[in-house]
């Protein structure tokens, strides 16, 4: 044959004079689709043969939204679909991997940036849609430090040391309001009577992600000095501590060993003491230590503290 015409039966034809093999996509659905065919020899025309489709199958429509509160890292977002009634399977593409969820659902994104999520559904016959697909960004979680936990005496107050990176750009909100100066600002200040633990609340002002931590604050009326510690490097109770004296910044502290040997005096933040004395490791045994709270202090701590190997 020196041509091939084909008609596809939905009112388009084509006539090739290179190969006897044809392709055509139908673009909508049909039943009962009559396809004819013929070819020239010589210039010419052949008989007509035909073939029925029975069925050219719709394709399904996909279709889905991205909703969420806010956007961050760690925060689930969901997923609703609107595909066609007749989608069997969804094909994603998340972004940052592939599923087959039927929505509804949630997914969390475990890092900051931007996503465009893709997705096709097939139904029962196999046709694909075309696809569907959504942008949108991850936000970085932001962080918070409430500061370190504060030990006051009664009646004194402090300021709470929050802080954050970039504050400007974020509102917050301490909780429970008791004995604050204020409680959306970052730095409060407490006068609380009693034992309290404050959580602080950071929201971005601009998409709405939220961070969160907490400090302590401990009413110091009794100092309570450890008689033992065990500086064996095992990560438990390696250090001489007495938390109680952050209520007292100037406390003065002296350590004498069986000999009357001062082997460690601290005052202000450095009060704790790691059974070394000139960065020698000190024997078992009790040592002799006094505490003065404070340059005032009427009360003078004495006692002895025993090193356990």
């Amino acid at each position: 044959p020196s041509s091939w015409y084909w008609n596809y039966g939905d009112a388009t034809f084509n006539n090739s004079t290179t190969s006897n093999t044809s392709t055509h996509a139908y673009l909508v659905a049909a039943n009962n689709v009559r396809v004819r065919h013929a070819v020239s020899v010589g210039g010419c025309p052949s008989d007509t043969t035909e073939q029925i489709i029975n069925v050219i199958a719709a394709n399904p429509t996909a279709g889905f939204a991205v909703t969420s509160d806010t956007l961050c890292v760690g925060l689930p977002v969901r997923f609703e679909g609107n595909a066609s009634a007749d989608a069997m399977s969804w094909l994603w593409d998340f972004g940052n991997g592939n599923g087959a969820n039927v929505p509804p659902f949630s997914r969390t994104y475990n890092s900051a940036g931007n996503y465009s999520v893709r997705l096709r559904v097939q139904n029962a016959a196999g046709c694909l849609s075309t696809e569907a697909n959504e942008s949108f960004s991850i936000a970085v979680q932001p962080t918070v430090d409430a500061g370190p936990d504060l030990f006051l005496r009664p009646g004194e107050t402090s300021i709470i040391a929050a802080s954050m990176a970039n504050a400007t750009a974020y509102n917050f909100l301490w909780t429970p309001d008791v004995a604050l100066n204020s409680d959306i600002i970052l730095t409060p200040i407490t006068s609380t009577p009693n034992d309290i633990t404050y959580r602080i609340k950071a929201t971005d002002q601009l998409n709405g992600c939220v961070a969160y931590d907490s400090v302590n604050v401990k009413i110091v009326r009794t100092i309570f000095v450890p008689n033992a510690f065990t500086p064996n490097k095992d990560g438990l109770n390696d250090t001489w501590r007495i938390p109680a004296l952050a209520a007292y910044p100037d406390a003065l502290v002296t350590i004498y060993n069986r000999y009357g040997q001062k082997i460690f005096e601290s005052k202000g933040n450095a009060r704790s003491w790691d059974g070394t004395y000139k960065g020698a490791e000190q024997p078992m045994g009790s040592y002799i230590y006094i505490i003065q709270p404070s340059a005032d202090a009427v009360e003078i701590l004495k006692g002895t503290v025993t090193i356990i190997r």
